[in-house]
């Protein structure tokens, strides 16, 4: 491929609009805001998870505490019973007052048992409360922080996609003013992944910085300077200039 040496050399100018988009794209994808909103998401979920376990632990004391409550009003409905039959006077015979004697012993330790019981069931609530407060607070917070980080990501992803924007429109221009050719394997030789075009400096790649060996040297200096030249370790289209050393 012959190319006017001038035309080959705006070929450096596409290069490094298209470097200027590849740093555009992965500046996108690398904002600091999206790991914050990654480190917020991780942190809402496990906010969330000890949401539920505090919940389930609230719920489970609150049947807890209704068991209890009616054992309780269950002991207090017997001794009730008791006291009134004692008082009554229906009850005669010794044996069976003490019976009834008996069991309201055994009913006042067991109304004691069950109020101790429900007195921790109220403390632990009453953490679980406190618990259930912090965490959601917390998670109030993270969520504010997460919400400032989209808002922050989405104004940088509308400026960078404006300066995308303007890139490519200066692509299209330039592109429009070189041969269709001499593009199509600029664009080849970058959809490999490496550079379509780099200046050759001090006898080195512009792409790969390899120094070119004697032969390849002599090769370079003797081609005519419209031919297309290309860095055969790389394949990249190098642009001689005062700088290539030749």
């Amino acid at each position: 491929m012959r190319i006017d040496p001038a035309i080959q050399l705006q070929l450096l100018d596409l290069s490094a609009v298209d470097l200027k988009l590849q740093q555009l794209t992965h500046r996108r994808a690398n904002l600091p805001e999206i790991s914050r909103i990654q480190q917020a998401q991780e942190e809402l979920s496990t906010t969330q998870s000890r949401l539920m376990d505090l919940q389930t632990a609230h719920n489970d004391l609150g049947r807890e505490m209704g068991r209890l409550e009616s054992d309780t009003e269950a002991v207090r409905s017997r001794q009730q019973r008791n006291s009134e039959r004692m008082t009554s006077g229906s009850i005669k015979a010794s044996k069976d007052l003490e019976a009834i004697e008996h069991e309201i012993a055994t009913l006042k330790r067991r109304q004691g048992e069950l109020e101790d019981q429900e007195l921790e069931l109220m403390e632990r609530a009453e953490q679980i409360d406190a618990d259930l407060a912090t965490v959601t607070e917390q998670r109030a917070g993270i969520e504010q922080q997460r919400d400032d980080a989209l808002a922050a990501r989405d104004a940088e992803w509308v400026q960078i996609d404006q300066q995308v924007a303007d890139v490519k429109a200066d692509r299209t221009g330039l592109v429009g003013r070189l041969p269709a050719e001499l593009v199509g394997l600029y664009e080849r030789i970058a959809a490999t992944g490496t550079t379509g075009a780099a200046a050759m400096t001090q006898r080195r790649c512009g792409g790969c910085r390899l120094e070119f060996d004697g032969s390849t040297l002599a090769a370079l200096r003797k081609a005519d300077p419209e031919e297309v030249v290309r860095c055969d370790s790389c394949g990249t289209i190098q642009i001689r200039t005062e700088e290539s050393g030749l």
